[in-house]
Formats: structure tokens, sequence, C-alpha cells
């Protein structure tokens, strides 16, 4: 499922290929993935708009095209963009944007969670949803403080993009074995100085991931993330468990990352 990593990944190339471009189409192959939106309003929104800055914020981009509605895309489980050709129709395309010149980009997505939406401003579409901050830029303060009177097992307390957005399964996992902190631990349970250093850790994971381009190959040998599908762990060596909280399934080191009392 694309992260925040990924989907700055994917914020890049829309940048490097959309950025300065005009659109000259759209075309909506699945209209099951827009958002709010149908595909004669997404077309007649942006045909005809140049693409200026693209940003990010936790897993959702946005593209200004000047003055109007900005893009969303959303991507869900399996959501990606893919450059093509101008007859080019690359597989599970559900939106084709074509560029005046020739070229495009497709939104592919297999299993269909993720979305294509305009909004007025991309801090309109944010607050609508309660989405939390970046949890590239937000502070520990804020963290602390929500964080360390929830109930709730720290993994669940993680996945919660209102409090920190950006942050997934996979990457939430690393960051709690980096800090040595048991998965299922309820959230009051962890000190304000052990919340910071989760909190630190986050940062400097999605920092590395980002760095990496998403690549778990170009992660550190000492991390989870590369050996979290086999084992062991690569700090004792011992097994690594399995271990289902909310419904998503958490890698951890029983030794590394001990529950809290």
């Amino acid at each position: 499922m694309p992260e925040l990593p990924e989907v700055e990944s994917y914020r890049r190339i829309l940048e490097r290929h959309a950025r300065g471009r005009t659109l000259a189409a759209v075309s909506v192959r699945d209209a099951g993935v827009l958002e709010g939106v149908t595909p004669r309003t997404l077309g007649a929104a942006l045909r005809g708009r140049t693409f200026h800055t693209v940003t990010r914020h936790g897993k959702i981009v946005f593209a200004d095209l000047g003055p109007g509605p900005s893009l969303v895309l959303r991507f869900g489980m399996t959501g990606d963009l893919v450059p093509c050709e101008e007859r080019e129709v690359p597989r599970f395309a559900r939106v084709l944007f074509r560029f005046t010149g020739g070229g495009g980009l497709a939104f592919t997505d297999m299993r269909k969670f993720g979305s294509v939406a305009l909004t007025v401003s991309p801090e309109a579409y944010l607050a609508e949803r309660r989405v939390g901050p970046d949890a590239l830029l937000a502070g520990a303060g804020v963290f602390v403080a929500r964080a360390g009177v929830r109930r709730a097992p720290i993994k669940a307390v993680l996945l919660d993009q209102g409090l920190l957005a950006g942050v997934g399964n996979l990457y939430a996992d690393e960051a709690l074995f980096q800090a040595g902190v048991h998965p299922s631990t309820p959230a009051w349970c962890l000190d304000p100085a052990r919340l910071r250093r989760l909190h630190a850790a986050v940062r400097r994971v999605l920092a590395r991931a980002v760095a990496a381009e998403a690549d778990w190959g170009r992660l550190p040998s000492s991390w989870l993330l590369p050996v979290r599908d086999a084992g062991p762990c690569p700090h004792c060596g011992r097994p690594l468990r399995r271990l289902r909280i909310g419904g998503r399934t958490s890698i951890f080191c029983p030794e590394r990352q001990r529950r809290a009392r």
C-alpha cells in the first residue's frame, strides 16, 4: 500500500512529467475512482489548463493548475502514476491525462481504492477530511500530547491519519522497531520521553525512505523492512513475530520490542 515515501515518488513523477505542460484531454476509463466529480466535470475543469506546482500532504498529492480547482490524487492500496505515450493505455488505467504536444500520464489502480478529485484548495480538502499534519513536518509536542492520552495500541495510533498523515502499516512497524516499542502497547503507557523517541523514529524512517525513493533494497540492513517477510531480526537474530492489531498485521521482534506494563 503506498505510504508517504511511495506517494512522494508519485509526486515527483507528476512534477517531472507534467509541470509546465498543458492538458489536452482527460479520459476517464472507470468513473468508480472519481470522488465527488463526474467524468464530464473533471474533463471540463482540467482541459486547456497548465500544471504549475505539485505538492504532497501525507498520502495525498495536489496539483495546482492556476486559477480554478486543483487536482487531487489519492492512491489507496494499489494506485500509481505511469507515464505513457500518445496512444498507449497502461494496464489498470482508470484516468488518462493527455498533454498538448504528445505523451501523458495514467492514474492506474488495480483494486480501485484510490481516487481522483477536484478541490478549491488543498487546505479546504484537508480540513474537510480532518487530515492531520504531514508526518515529515509534524512537531513532537503535538504528537506527544495527543498520543499520550490514547488508550488504543500505539500501532493503531500511528496509523491514525488525523494524528500523523502519511504513516501506514509498513513504516509504522519500522518506526516501532527502531524505537524498541511493542506495537500492542497502549499509547498512554508510554511516557513522554519514549513518545518523543518514537516520533523521532517516525520522521527518521520516512526521511530515509524518501531519500531511497521507497526502494527497500537501498535501506540499511539493520532495518526491519528488508527482512520483514522472512526474518530473522537483524539485531538479535531471533524469529520475528506477527500480531493482528486493528485489522492490520504487525511484525516485530519480541526481544527488542517488549510490551510496556
